[in-house]
This record gives C-alpha cells, structure tokens and sequence, in this order.
C-alpha cells in the first residue's frame, strides 16, 4: 500500500472559545464559528492549497457545526484546484463533557480530577472514550486502505483539540502519562501532518 498522509485540523475559533456562556444557550454540536474562525478556514484551506499537490484529497470531518464550518471553508479553497471530497463522521465529535458543562456543579473538583484520563463525568465520555473513537475512525482508515491500496489520496481531517490530541498520541504511540503532562489542546486552525506508512 502506498503512503498516505494525514492532515489533522482543529476547528477555527468558535463562539464557545471566546464566551463560554453559550454552553448554556446553545446545544455543544450547534455552537457556530465566529468571524475570526471563518477566516482562520480559509487560511487552513490557503496553507493547505500550497502542501497538496494536484491530487484531490478527502476531507473528513466531525458533524458538529464548527468543525462543519471550518471543513467548509477549507473545501471552498482546494475546490479551485484540487477536486477534494467532503464528507462528516460521527466519530470525529467533541469528546461527551456531560455534567462538565455545568460549570457551577463542578467547582467541587480539582482541575486534576476533570482531566484525568480515565475520569467520566455523569452524562459524558472520558478521554479514555473517547480514544476508542480515535482508534476506530483509524481502523476504518486502514479497511479503507485495503480495500484501495493504490488510493494515496491526503485526508484532511478536521475534528476538535480533544480528538486531535487523542489522535496525535495514537499515531505518534505515546503513553496516558505523556499525553496527562501535555495538556495543551491544538490551536484552531493549525495544522498537524502525519503519515500513515
């Protein structure tokens, strides 16, 4: 099978990243982009026009409407050269915060305890759940490799800096420690290039 690189995006700047508020107002798959994050798409779109060479590549992204905007954005750039396709996978959301959301009734926990890895809040998923997510949207991958070994077609992969981070600590084979130390989430927009060998 030929190489196939990867191509993982966090959403742009949505209006939970700047007024936490709409947590409280807005279902977490409704939240939108705001202006910056719309514009941040169209860079990750312009910076990826430059990477990609002529093949067209697929974007996959989560169903959540941020990260549906920013795929959004990132096609309407490569459509004028590069023919990408586009569509959503369930297993690329946020990962489930539940009772986390509710701010008020968590204060009781230390910041530690929220983000253990294996801790899951009522309602929600740990990250150890969510991996599982990571895992098996990459096995889909792989199926997806035998079944056309000749396609080396980029994916562009654009998901949430929770699922990034899982993603990034499965293909780069590190260990629950590493990733409990390295707690920062990717920014939006920025891209991370892996290969899949």
């Amino acid at each position: 099978m030929k190489p196939i690189t990867l191509y993982l995006i966090r959403h742009g700047q949505s209006e939970g990243n700047v007024n936490t508020q709409v947590y409280y107002d807005k279902n977490d798959c409704d939240i939108e982009l705001t202006a910056l994050g719309h514009s941040q798409s169209l860079g990750a779109g312009a910076e990826l026009a430059r990477m990609i060479d002529h093949t067209a590549p697929r974007i996959i992204c989560s169903a959540y409407m941020r990260a549906k905007q920013t795929a959004s954005g990132i096609y309407s750039v490569l459509a004028e050269d590069h023919q990408p396709s586009l569509q959503e996978d369930v297993l690329l959301r946020e990962r489930e915060w539940g009772s986390l959301r509710t701010v008020v009734d968590n204060r009781h926990l230390k910041r530690e305890e929220h983000f253990n890895f294996y801790y899951r809040a009522q309602g929600g998923e740990s990250f150890a759940d969510a991996y599982t997510r990571v895992v098996l949207f990459f096995q889909w991958l792989e199926l997806r490799r035998l079944r056309n070994p000749h396609d080396d077609s980029p994916i562009v992969i654009v998901s949430h800096g929770e699922w990034i981070r899982l993603a990034l600590m499965y293909l780069d084979g590190n260990t629950v420690e590493y990733f409990t130390v390295n707690r920062k989430n990717p920014k939006n927009c920025v891209i991370h290039t892996r290969t899949l060998s």
